[in-house]
């Protein structure tokens, strides 16, 4: 209930933003120029993306606006919310900068992503526990992780990175454990799948939505497309020389991964997150509801009082913030999941 009320107090103040270019208040310079900021935060492996869009008529001088530079060095932090609370969206660095025009004038669109992992690199990662692994990297990238307590803990008995970026690597370690994997502003989250984390890389709370925070929505009852109940794994036992089969789930269909496994924990890991994967693969919602910086991918969404259909848990699959002068609202995809 308190949670509700700070909602709806920070409301009653007008939509606001902040942003700093490398560490410099651009407030003043966007002054009047400012046309839209679009934050679209994504589940899986694709990275948060931030768009602003810049009308490019000249100052008072009659001097053209100033395009930054596209390059990994220029840093944009953002905060959205309200006048009385401002939250931070996180850290961005600029990757493209593009101008267009018409009779009418020109925008320039700035496009900016999180850091960049993406150094290809080669290490033997023997009997290490996943918290060790995600902590080594994220040091190595001058991030702080964030990683669920009981994925902490996971022994990892034997994988090797081979000639492969740090982000793709650990992507692929976070699908095994039907996790996610990304560089939120200054850290290095490794969640659980359906365990959102705000910028600050601490899970999130579910947000409860009403009709009167509920712009407009589409619901789609999915139909279930895959059978599969069970999912079937192996790896080879080196003691008994001989390959053996793990199962995850329920007789019925079987789902086969083909490859062979390290070990006995990874298959068990590998075949559940499958199956929980199949799982999901439920019914979907698109909402357009009233600006809320909490929103995120992978969080949760609790509805009430909209439609006996669609009312209770959805986990967010995408959040697109965005902050205009009609005001700020946010676009989510969401997702049920099959039981």
């Amino acid at each position: 209930m308190e949670n509700l009320i700070k909602r709806a107090s920070n409301r009653l103040t007008p939509p606001a933003y902040k942003l700093t270019v490398n560490g410099i208040e651009a407030g003043s310079v966007l002054a009047g120029r400012l046309i839209s900021v679009t934050l679209t935060s994504s589940s899986g492996e694709t990275s948060d993306q931030l768009s602003l869009t810049i009308d490019a008529k000249p100052d008072f001088e009659g001097k053209p606006v100033k395009l930054p530079e596209a390059d990994s060095k220029s840093k944009i932090e953002l905060w959205l919310g309200y006048q009385l609370r401002l939250v931070t969206m996180g850290i961005f660095y600029i990757d493209k900068v593009s101008i267009s025009g018409s009779s009418g004038g020109s925008i320039v669109t700035v496009s900016a992503v999180p850091k960049s992992m993406n150094n290809q690199t080669t290490t033997h990662w023997v009997g290490k526990k996943i918290g060790d692994i995600v902590s080594k990297i994220a040091k190595q990238h001058g991030l702080e992780e964030r990683i669920d307590l009981e994925l902490k803990s996971k022994e990892i008995q034997n994988i090797l990175q081979n000639k492969e970026s740090d982000l793709n690597f650990l992507t692929h370690l976070a699908n095994e454990y039907d996790a996610i994997v990304k560089p939120i502003a200054d850290k290095l989250i490794f969640l659980k799948k359906g365990q959102g984390s705000s910028a600050s890389g601490l899970p999130l709370q579910p947000i409860h939505l009403y009709p009167h925070d509920v712009i407009q929505w589409n619901y789609n009852k999915g139909k279930r497309q895959e059978k599969y109940t069970q999912v079937q794994t192996s790896y080879w036992n080196y003691k008994e020389a001989q390959q053996e089969i793990v199962l995850a789930g329920d007789k019925g269909v079987l789902f086969i991964i083909d490859k062979n496994f390290n070990d006995k924990k990874s298959a068990i890991n590998a075949g559940e997150a499958k199956l929980k994967a199949i799982l999901r693969k439920g019914n979907t919602l698109s909402l357009t509801v009233l600006g809320d910086p909490e929103l995120t991918a992978e969080g949760i969404i609790k509805l009430k009082g909209l439609h006996t259909e669609i009312d209770g848990d959805w986990h967010i699959k995408s959040a697109t913030h965005t902050y205009s002068t009609s005001g700020y609202q946010c676009q989510l995809e969401a997702y049920t999941k099959f039981t």
